[in-house]
């Protein structure tokens, strides 16, 4: 006939204290309606002019620009980067410094994309990312961000409030060329389209064509 009734437990000793303190952060930025603020943004239409935050020569960052630099030597996309750090105490400051002068840039000329991006390490590294303000300045920005953090199974508050997430910094550079090259294909065909279109065109009115010269000629 024993029982036992908990009527409060310590969430850090069920989720863990990193866990603990993301879901506070959840709750708090869904208090303030703005944790699906970035959701809410339309998705990027092309990428001409892309910003990325990132550690400074982290392997993240590397494994990003080697496919990058491919497309801004064809002239395709223009990436501009920003270094901040993201682990240690000043992480939540040296990010947000980072996506002010995204945003000021943006002011001068609009970004199509933000990439936030860092590569892997340990999950207890993800806790410095795990910040309110941070956070709310993401859910805030006028631009799309993606981010590719660098862990599979493991989200950071980041992840979590972004337009996109994405596993690594190889996939959020993947997904942009896979969609440029899925638009190139679709423009070729829409102008081999159109082309096939002129010539059954230009076919057609030949005989009129024939006839109006010889007319004219005569």
């Amino acid at each position: 006939g024993f029982q036992l009734q908990v009527t409060q437990i310590d969430p850090s000793y069920t989720l863990g204290e990193m866990q603990a303190k993301l879901q506070q952060i959840i709750s708090t930025l869904k208090a303030k309606g703005w944790f699906d603020l970035q959701r809410a943004l339309p998705a990027p239409r092309g990428f001409w002019r892309v910003a990325v935050v990132s550690p400074h020569e982290a392997a993240g960052l590397a494994d990003f620009k080697r496919d990058a630099d491919m497309l801004a030597d064809a002239g395709v996309c223009d990436f501009e980067y920003f270094s901040a750090v993201f682990q240690g105490a000043g992480c939540s400051e040296s990010i947000r410094g980072a996506l002010l002068q995204v945003h000021e840039r943006n002011q001068e000329e609009c970004f199509d994309l933000v990439c936030v991006i860092r590569g892997g390490g340990a999950k207890s590294d993800l806790a410095w990312l795990n910040d309110l303000s941070l956070s709310a300045w993401l859910c805030r920005f006028p631009v799309p961000v993606w981010t590719g953090i660098g862990h599979q199974v493991d989200e950071c508050a980041l992840d979590l409030v972004s337009h996109r997430k994405f596993d690594t910094p190889s996939k959020v550079i993947g997904h942009i060329k896979a969609r440029l090259q899925s638009e190139a294909s679709g423009l070729r065909a829409q102008v081999e389209g159109v082309s096939v279109r002129i010539s059954r065109l230009a076919t057609a009115q030949l005989p009129s064509l024939e006839r109006q010269g010889s007319r004219f000629g005569g």
